[in-house]
């Protein structure tokens, strides 16, 4: 069969199946039966407001702010845990003191020791990579060993 053909016989059947889908739809003659009624909407009511009387509850006001104030009181701390509380705090360390405290760390977990450890206190870290593979940060470690960099 001539494509040309098919592609007309498909059409005149999607027309076809259109109308018979539709076409009841429209000529069912419901519109004829649907009635109408009108509905009276009342008039807006006028409302007065008294503003001379305050909106809330001055005497109930009065009561829930007293028990705020005294569960504030009961939760503030006192001077003295504040002062025991400063005493606690430990000094903060310089960053060369908490690094070697991370690599001694690192030195128990693993066994071995880290590179870097002995100019610790003159350098700091830089993250220049993220790799997918072990592989190629291992190659970019060996390669900036071989330049000095710890």
């Amino acid at each position: 069969m001539d494509e040309h053909l098919k592609q007309r016989l498909v059409g005149a059947l999607v027309l076809l199946s259109a109308a018979v889908i539709f076409l009841p739809l429209i000529f069912d003659g419901r519109d004829e039966q649907q009635t109408y009624t009108d509905v009276q909407i009342p008039e807006e009511p006028v409302v007065t407001l008294d503003v001379t009387k305050p909106a809330i509850d001055t005497e109930h006001f009065e009561e829930v702010r007293e028990k705020v104030e005294q569960q504030r009181a009961a939760i503030a701390p006192s001077e003295e845990s504040l002062n025991q509380a400063v005493e606690t705090v430990p000094e903060p360390q310089p960053p060369a003191v908490a690094a070697k405290e991370d690599f001694r760390q690192i030195r128990e977990s693993s066994g071995k020791e880290p590179v870097g450890i002995d100019r610790l206190a003159e350098n700091y870290t830089v993250q220049l990579a993220a790799f997918s593979s072990r592989d190629n940060a291992e190659k970019l470690h060996k390669q900036l060993l071989g330049k000095d960099y710890t």
